[in-house]
């Protein structure tokens, strides 16, 4: 009968922080920067999902791109931490064997601060245009513009009907309050498709905008901080997969011993036969 055996829990060592984290810090920045254009990008290739026409659709498809968004920066954090703890893991080698240790490698060590600065500066307009669009939002109401399509086709060039109807004809130029709102929602546009009415919703999902845009920012520094953890698992995947590959090789090696490089296996007992012959020569 098979028993499984419960696998030890994964111990993860303090981990030597960087001192001189500021010397990566730009490179992590442009490395989130473009991670963020293309999500950008991505949900501005997605806005089109209110055509579908089927609001819980439209809703769950924005919430699984959404998701995968989010793990794509999870993902970036968690290569990041494992790839700055084995900086570390390797720095701390060096200084228990009294070596010098460069200050590139200092810097390339493990560094949450480093990761949230980085994070905080790369998502820090989009958050402030959300705030700002926030700040600023007004709940919807019955505008002058809104009157149906309808009526202006078909009673356009009635004078009689239009004239008296003309102030709902006006159109406003479009204010700075305006321009932070769509430069906002360029960010997040994915986010928008989450509501079923964006027009009549625009001050809820305002409201809430800054919140989304926090959700990219924390999914990678969750995964930076998993770093370690995961650092620890691959290594001691590692050491098993050495352990194996030497005992592989012994028992190959010991395998050719008995086989006398190829010969018959005679495992310490020789033919009567070869002996005879051997007494004969």
């Amino acid at each position: 009968m098979n028993t499984s055996k419960g696998k030890k829990p994964v111990r993860v060592a303090p981990v030597r922080r960087a001192n001189a984290w500021q010397k990566k810090l730009e490179e992590r920045i442009r490395k989130l920067i473009v991670l963020l254009f293309a999500t950008t990008v991505i949900g501005l290739m997605f806005s089109g999902l209110q055509a579908i026409g089927i609001p819980w659709l439209v809703s769950l498809l924005s919430i699984l791109i959404i998701s995968g968004m989010t793990l794509l920066y999870y993902n970036d954090g968690i290569n990041t931490g494992v790839a700055d703890t084995e900086v570390s893991r390797r720095v701390e080698k060096a200084e228990k064997e009294n070596q010098h240790v460069m200050k590139e490698d200092d810097a390339a060590c493990y560094s949450i601060l480093r990761a949230v600065v980085a994070a905080g500066i790369t998502f820090a307009i989009p958050i402030i245009l959300a705030v700002i669009a926030s700040l600023g939002s007004k709940a919807y109401t019955y505008t002058l513009q809104d009157l149906p399509a309808w009526l202006t086709q078909s009673y356009g060039a009635r004078s009689d009907i239009m004239a008296p109807l003309g102030a709902y004809l006006r159109e406003e130029s479009m204010g700075m309050s305006d321009w932070v709102r769509l430069a906002a929602r360029v960010f997040g546009m994915v986010y928008v498709n989450l509501f079923p009415d964006p027009l009549r919703q625009s001050h809820l999902i305002d409201q809430t905008l800054p919140l989304f845009f926090l959700l990219y920012p924390l999914g990678y520094i969750v995964g930076y901080l998993q770093g370690p953890r995961r650092q620890a698992i691959l290594a001691r995947k590692q050491r098993k997969a050495k352990k194996v590959a030497v005992k592989k090789a012994q028992k190959r090696s010991l395998a050719e011993e008995l086989t006398c490089s190829g010969a018959e296996v005679h495992y310490g007992q020789r033919n009567d036969r070869e002996d005879e012959k051997n007494r004969l020569i």
